[in-house]
């Protein structure tokens, strides 16, 4: 039992030292919809040192898509680009996550009344699967193109 004890104190001792001396950058911070910070204390650096996607999307919530791999924050029907930022003076690494230059929604698309028509991870636009109606049930209903989430049509 002596030894045990010696031997997990030891350990423990040890790992504290590296803990201490080499911090683990995995406490980083997470941002969405915020641009990273300039200056001469930050640096972008790889993506792969953030430790996170460099893509991720949100589908109908946040968490879930078929997109890829799901973000842990953000909005919905999004789909988002890592910028890995180092802060020198922290030695500390924190990920921004920004929608990238083809800003789009992976969210159904309005472009031509009454139809809508399928979003797709790639931006694009499928086939048309619903046709909207008035609230009494005439075909003449309408949709809403969301031009502030998508600047791929």
């Amino acid at each position: 039992m002596k030894v045990l004890t010696q031997f997990l104190f030891v350990n423990i001792i040890s790992l504290s030292f590296f803990i201490f001396i080499f911090p683990n950058p995995s406490f980083a911070a997470t941002f969405y919809d915020t641009p990273p910070p300039t200056g001469d204390n930050y640096r972008v650096v790889a993506d792969g040192l953030c430790g996170g996607p460099s893509e991720c999307a949100n589908s109908q919530s946040i968490g879930v898509t078929n997109c890829g791999t799901p973000c842990t924050g953000g909005t919905t029907w999004m789909k988002y680009e890592l910028t890995c930022v180092e802060i020198v003076d922290e030695g500390r690494y924190d990920s921004y996550y920004r929608q990238g230059p083809a800003i789009c929604s992976t969210a159904d698309k309005c472009q031509s009344q009454p139809l809508l028509q399928s979003g797709r991870c790639d931006c694009s636009v499928g086939g048309t699967y619903k046709t909207c109606c008035t609230g009494d049930g005439n075909v003449n209903g309408s949709c809403v193109q969301s031009g502030t989430q998508d600047n791929t049509l």
